[in-house]
């Protein structure tokens, strides 16, 4: 069946509009949470309920009540036939039960997109609704859950001690064990993933969105985690218009990969044009500057996608260069130390999409290769 859906998140594949000198960030980080946290949570509520309010409607049928609160953008890609094949589908077999898990996955002043996670008979569905500034739907989804392979990283311990690649409080866009917190699940070298954007004001932006530099994120410094030495580092590749554009070409975008121990490798993507200060070869300290935050690569807006594997290419490529899909590299758990998590402190944590998180104040550092 095909699928009613709408929306491009943030991603680790995407390209260029025009090349771009680094630049200092905007607007540093919130200091803490207690910033972000009353109004994120209302907003969220508020989200919450408004896309509780679409499932209710499509369950219950009313069907013609739902198409009408779409958006004009969403009703030239979702027709009601589309809505109603759809509920035909999903009615047909066992019915939906209850709400067993939900998140926001982005609150904006533009754009606010929920999931919930449903019981479906002896599988689970997932229900996705994003709201436009005026609280039209601007995309619907419904996907049955699929089942995730076996983890091959599980029992592995990398011998590192990670921090933060940033100073100040940071949105957790993506990240954690399952789809409902972390899309990267299900590609192999990035089933532990994490991208990092920031939230403050109500939005991850300032003005209308439409450029880089009014994104919170976007130059901001991105640090070593760990000493390692720099395998891989590309810095030429253009940033791409937030919202609009993609690369499949240069999926990673500008990147730095930095061998941490042995068979461990760190990848930190999505970099600005020449904002690299590293090279192939250089020796890294944890904490150490290595480039800006960019829009480079397949992204929807500027943010840190960073993740750990086994092997140093993420990609395989034919004889001419173009990507052929995946190499056979495998993600490995990547933790990180002295971190603060929605305001709590944890010595060593994963958090997951939807939370905020710092480096806790005077923390120590961090070892590495």
């Amino acid at each position: 069946m095909k699928r009613i859906v709408f929306v491009v998140l943030i991603a680790l594949f995407a390209l260029p509009l025009s090349a771009a000198t680094a630049q200092d960030g905007g607007e540093v980080p919130p200091l803490t949470y207690a910033d972000v946290a009353g109004q994120f949570s209302a907003l969220e509520e508020e989200a919450s309920a408004a896309s509780q309010e679409v499932i209710d409607l499509f369950l219950a049928g009313e069907l013609d009540a739902l198409y009408a609160r779409l958006n004009e953008e969403a009703r030239a890609e979702i027709t009601l036939d589309m809505i109603e094949q759809a509920h035909a589908f999903l009615t047909a077999g066992a019915p939906v039960g209850e709400r067993l898990d939900g998140r926001a996955l982005m609150v904006t002043r533009e754009l606010t997109i929920t999931r919930g996670i449903y019981a479906w008979g002896e599988i689970q569905v997932t229900f996705t609704v994003a709201f436009d500034s005026s609280g039209e739907i601007a995309g619907l989804d419904f996907q049955p859950v699929q089942p995730l392979p076996d983890d091959p990283a599980v029992g592995i311990e990398v011998p590192v001690n990670f921090r933060l690649p940033f100073d100040g409080l940071w949105f957790v866009g993506w990240s954690g064990p399952d789809p409902l917190h972390n899309y990267h699940v299900i590609a192999p070298p990035q089933r532990h993933a994490y991208d990092f954007l920031i939230w403050r004001d109500g939005s991850t932006f300032s003005g209308d969105g439409k450029s880089n530099e009014d994104y919170y994120a976007y130059g901001q410094p991105v640090l070593a985690p760990a000493n390692g030495t720099v395998v891989r580092a590309v810095d030429d590749l253009p940033d791409v218009k937030p919202q609009v554009e993609t690369d499949a070409e240069h999926p990673a975008g500008n990147h730095v990969v930095i061998q941490v121990a042995r068979d461990v490798y760190l990848f930190i993507a999505h970099l600005q044009p020449g904002s690299l200060l590293v090279a192939e070869g250089d020796t890294v300290v944890a904490r150490q500057e290595i480039g800006r935050v960019g829009n480079s690569g397949n992204t929807t807006e500027p943010h840190i996608h960073i993740h750990l594997q086994n092997l140093p290419d993420m990609f395989a490529v034919d004889e001419d260069g173009a990507i052929t899909g995946f190499t056979d590299a495998i993600g490995l758990p990547l933790a990180f130390s002295d971190i603060e998590v929605n305001g709590n402190p944890f010595a060593r944590g994963v958090p997951l999409g939807g939370q905020f998180v710092q480096p806790r104040a005077e923390a120590p550092c961090c070892s590495g290769f």
